[in-house]
């Protein structure tokens, strides 16, 4: 794989690492409700996103005579957009595509994210005839998310055929939801560098926590109940993923956006289902099947090649 040159190879490099780790980070999310089994995913989730906003509550307290408050004045309208589409109206359509339709179909389509920020980023170089060079690559993509998801399409759903679509429809939101975000937050630290990602990851968590306020309404009660009564176990899974894989992942996605196009960023994405998959087999102590196995190895074909297409760009 060939690299860039002089500093554009530190930059790459830190952009590629920070968005592997933002992955690994992400991954944590999936292993969570392993470890707590009687706790419904949306009251993980729920936590996660309350936690990740009174922690940004209390950094901005803690910089009241820093540039952090000017800045929130300034973009806390993109703070709470980007809020919203990454986090509060993205997870609550992934939640709704689940009960209309069954969990492999949020998985499968919400999965498709790296192939729209690649085919973004590829109309934008379209002088670079980067459509058909990435063809090889995302089809390995999405041949390895289909495989992933194949029992669980199989398994079919308990509704209507119409549920079922409403279902899909939610799905479709939701990657529509969380691309336009990845898009637009490229763009305005692309336009904001003096932006530093770990204060911009505070401000979406600030952007978050006003947007859910608008959602709680929505939830049933039995997830109000957890949300309020957690046990030990449940509020260290909350802090966990609150301040590790949303915080912390947020201000690193922040660092790969920085550093890389959207497209090359967008393939590091594939990186969060990898690290779920390991942690899985390492909570269950059970080997992978042959199927995750076989999707694996097209994750892991498709997105080296589409990383060395974009890595052949020199237009930031």
């Amino acid at each position: 794989m060939s690299f860039p040159a002089s500093s554009a190879y530190s930059k790459t490099l830190t952009g590629i690492l920070a968005g592997l780790a933002t992955g690994a980070l992400w991954g944590l999310v999936f292993a969570a409700p392993m470890l707590t089994t009687d706790t419904p995913g949306l009251a993980i989730s729920l936590g996660r996103y309350a936690v990740y906003a009174l922690f940004c509550v209390f950094i901005l307290l803690g910089k009241r005579k820093t540039s952090l408050w000017p800045l929130f004045r300034q973009h806390y309208k993109t703070a709470i957009l980007f809020g919203l589409l990454g986090n509060s109206l993205y997870y609550s359509l992934v939640v709704w595509s689940v009960k209309w339709s069954n969990p492999a179909i949020p998985s499968l389509l919400v999965g498709t994210a790296p192939i729209w920020l690649a085919l973004t980023d590829a109309f934008r170089h379209k002088g670079h005839g980067l459509l058909s060079t990435l063809a090889m690559p995302l089809l390995a993509i999405i041949t390895g998310l289909v495989l992933i998801n194949l029992e669980g399409l199989h398994a079919g759903h308990a509704g209507s055929a119409m549920t079922f679509l409403i279902g899909v429809l939610f799905a479709v939101g939701a990657v529509t939801s969380w691309s336009t975000y990845a898009i637009l937050n490229t763009r305005f630290l692309k336009k904001h560098p003096d932006i530093s990602g770990a204060d911009w990851s505070t401000l979406i968590g600030l952007g978050t926590g006003i947007s859910l306020l608008f959602f709680l309404p929505l939830f049933d009660r039995q997830t109000i109940q957890h949300l309020l009564h957690p046990d030990t176990r449940l509020l260290i899974i909350w802090i966990t993923l609150g301040i590790g894989s949303t915080w912390v992942a947020t201000w690193l996605w922040n660092i790969a956006s920085q550093n890389l196009t959207l497209g090359l960023a967008g393939q590091l994405i594939i990186s969060e289902t990898l690290f779920a998959l390991l942690y899985a087999a390492l909570l269950s102590q059970t080997w992978p099947a042959q199927m995750a196995l076989l999707a694996i190895a097209c994750f892991v074909f498709g997105v080296l090649r589409a990383m060395q297409v974009f890595m052949s760009i020199k237009v930031a």
